[in-house]
């Protein structure tokens, strides 16, 4: 599938770098192999205010063009964001940047002509490095007024290369970390940075704490699995502790180092799987006591 990516943390990329949609999007679907990376000022206007409506929508902003063009909800508009309701709540970007935009699809809209239909993903990052990914579809009318958005959705999604950060924390101050559940991943992140023991581990009892530095799919769950081989899930390890603070996943799982060898390996498990596939993704291994770091 080919897609496209903006190299600027701004809007969007474009096929066709001036011009409203017409006869040239008659090619049923525009696809491209491989990526294409294109600079924001030779974007066409309606592709970049469409991916600005896009961002404008996850925000909760009624100001889909923030005064730099026009865009409108067209009267048979559908708009349907699984981020949060249009009357408020559920994740709003707040503190997030637009950081990058790739479509995998530009095709004529369904609704009529001159028009598209656009199909690809927004990553939003934050200062502390956080990011969050939404696939959207937008289908919209354009003129030389701007654009009339007749379909308009988007939900989370998991980015492909999704991050994870595991410490090891004293047990009892696992625990009580645990308690207390901060309600921020930015406030996990402080708080076991400043309680991680360095690895390799000492004998004793430990806390071994995953954390999502990416927004993943609703669902999405992390898993922490240790043993003498990398990449490795045990049946009989103890389940842990999982859940997930607005989409950024946390787990934690209690574990007693003895001196032996031993790697943790943190799995991405989700429920959106193909049939042969167990729904785990291997995020990253870490050597906790002895053994080489795989």
């Amino acid at each position: 599938m080919k897609t496209l990516k903006v190299a600027l943390c701004a809007l969007v990329f474009g096929l066709l770098a001036s011009g409203s949609a017409g006869a040239a999007d008659k090619l049923e679907i525009i696809a491209l192999p491989g990526k294409t990376d294109v600079a924001a000022q030779d974007v066409a206007p309606d592709i970049m205010l469409a991916v600005l409506a896009v961002s404008q929508m996850l925000r909760g902003d009624a100001d889909l063009s923030r005064g730099l063009g026009k865009a409108v909800l067209a009267p048979d508009a559908k708009v349907v964001s699984y981020d949060a309701s249009p009357r408020g709540g559920g994740f709003r970007y707040e503190g997030y940047r637009l950081g990058g935009v790739t479509l995998n699809v530009v095709e004529p809209s369904r609704h009529g002509e001159p028009g598209r239909r656009l199909t690809g993903f927004l990553q939003f990052v934050n200062i502390d490095g956080l990011r969050a990914q939404t696939v959207f579809m937008i289908d919209y009318g354009s003129s030389a007024k701007g654009i009339a958005v007749h379909d308009l959705q988007a939900m989370p999604m998991t980015p492909v290369d999704a991050r994870v950060v595991l410490r090891a924390l004293p047990l009892k101050a696992g625990q009580a970390l645990l308690e207390q559940r901060p309600k921020a991943v930015d406030v996990w992140l402080e708080r076991t940075a400043s309680l991680a023991q360095a690895m390799p581990l000492p004998a004793g009892d430990w806390m071994l704490i995953a954390i999502s530095p990416d927004r993943v799919l609703p669902g999405d769950r992390l898993e922490i699995h240790v043993g003498a081989e990398a990449g490795k899930t045990d049946p009989k390890a103890p389940a842990a502790t999982s859940f997930d603070d607005a989409g950024f996943a946390v787990a934690a799982v209690p574990w007693k180092a003895s001196g032996k060898p031993a790697i943790a390996s943190v799995y991405l498990h989700t429920d959106l799987h193909p049939k042969k596939s167990d729904g785990r993704r291997l995020l990253g291994t870490m050597p906790l006591s002895g053994g080489k770091k795989q």
